[in-house]
C-alpha cells in the first residue's frame, strides 16, 4: 500500500511504467474535478478508470474488499472519506469471485484508517484489504484506477 500526495504520483512510475504516465495524462486532460461518472478506458481491461459519485456510509466490519488481478489507485475528486486498510491475510468472509475480481473479508482490529480527500491517493496492491467509502454521509466523487497486476514491474 502506498498513501501519498497526488503531486508525487510521477515518482511511482518505476512501479508501473506502462500505467503511471497514461494515468497522469488522463487526470491532467480531464481535470481533477470535471469527470462524469462512468468507465474510461486507457488500455482496455489492462488499465481503466471508474469514476463514481456516492454518499459515504457508516463503518461495516464485514466489507473489507480485496482483489487479485488488479491494483487499485483510489483518489477523490471531491468530498472526503475514510478508507480502512489491512495487509494480506485477513480472514475470508465470502469466497473470492474471480469474474468480478473481488472478495470480502472481516475488517481486523488492526485496520488502519486513511483519510482520502482531493490531493492525495492510495495505491492498493493485489490481496491488500480495503474498506472504502466510510464517513458521515457526505457526497464524494472518486476515481478508482484499475491497473492490471501484469503491468507492475
Amino acid at each position: 500500500m502506498i498513501y501519498d500526495l497526488l503531486e508525487n504520483l510521477p515518482d511511482y512510475t518505476p512501479l508501473a511504467p506502462d500505467a503511471v504516465p497514461p494515468i497522469i495524462e488522463f487526470l491532467d486532460r480531464c481535470g481533477k474535478g470535471g469527470m462524469t461518472p462512468g468507465r474510461y478506458e486507457l488500455d482496455g481491461d489492462k488499465l481503466y478508470v471508474n469514476v463514481q459519485s456516492y454518499e459515504t456510509r457508516p463503518f461495516d466490519k464485514t466489507k473489507l474488499e480485496y482483489h487479485k488481478r488488479y491494483v487499485d489507485l483510489q483518489l477523490l475528486l471531491a468530498g472526503k472519506e475514510t478508507l480502512y486498510y489491512a495487509p494480506k491475510g485477513t480472514p475470508c468472509v465470502t469466497p473470492y469471485d474471480a469474474k468480478g475480481d473481488c472478495g470480502f473479508d472481516q475488517v481486523p482490529e488492526s485496520a488502519v484508517p486513511l483519510t482520502l480527500e482531493p490531493g492525495n491517493f492510495v495505491l492498493l496492491l493485489p490481496e491488500e484489504g480495503h474498506l472504502p467509502g466510510t464517513g458521515d454521509g457526505g457526497t464524494v466523487i472518486k476515481a478508482v484506477v484499475k491497473i492490471s497486476a501484469e503491468l507492475l514491474s
